[in-house]
This record gives structure tokens, sequence and C-alpha cells, in this order.
């Protein structure tokens, strides 16, 4: 649910090339603190990314986010397993959640003040 999404999409997750360059980038953090003078690019299609600061501040972005907004719904429910299956409804546009907020229930539930906060944390990480 929080992984998938085609580039262009209107998918909310994690978009597929982003998760790529995500492991290619990591496989490379490793290979670097192991071998400290190896030189060594990421390289996705044959084209070399020259800076990836921005793409992986994206991704450190996503996952403080995911748990921020876990934090909000924890401490309003008492089920955890909703609590995760809130969190990445809201964050990553997955559709219904599971168990009791799934597709024969709502949101209504939650306090207006928790889902407000969810609303604008999404909205300052799409900018």
């Amino acid at each position: 649910m929080i992984v998938g999404g085609c580039t262009g999409g209107t998918a909310g997750g994690i978009k597929i090339p982003r998760l790529i360059f995500f492991v290619k980038n990591a496989k490379l953090s490793i290979s670097k603190a192991l071998n400290p003078r190896k030189i060594a690019m990421v390289k996705i299609d044959g084209k070399v990314i020259k800076d990836t600061t921005p793409l992986s501040n994206y991704l450190l972005l996503f996952g403080f986010v995911y748990v921020i907004i876990l934090f909000l719904i924890t401490f309003q429910i008492n089920d955890f397993e909703d609590a995760i299956s809130l969190t990445v409804t809201s964050i990553s546009n997955a559709g219904p959640a599971f168990n009791h907020y799934g597709p024969m229930s709502n949101f209504s539930q939650i306090p207006y003040f928790t889902k407000n906060n969810i609303i604008y944390i999404n909205a300052i990480r799409t900018f």
C-alpha cells in the first residue's frame, strides 16, 4: 500500500523509480562505507544521477511524515493495527483502511483536530 505507482501517476505512495533509486543509493552507500576509496555513481537506465540528495531527502521526509502521523493517530485510537492502516491510507491515498476503518466505515471516529493536522502535514509534504 505504501509503494506503488508509476512516474507521473496520481498514486500517492512512493513511486517505483524512487524506490529503485533508494535501493541503489543504499547499496552504493554500504559499498563506499566498506571501501572508502571506491569511486562509483548511481545509474538509472544507464544515466548517472549526479546529485542524489533531493531524492534521498524526499524519502526521509516521507518516512518522517509517516511517523508523525502514526503518533498522532496512535494517541487518538487504541488499536495499533488500525493506526498503521489509517496512516498508510492518509499518506499514500491507498483507498480504504483495514479492520475497523475498512470499506464499510469512515473516519468520523477520529477527532477533527487530528484529521486537520494530517491534511496540513500531507500538504506540506507535497510541496
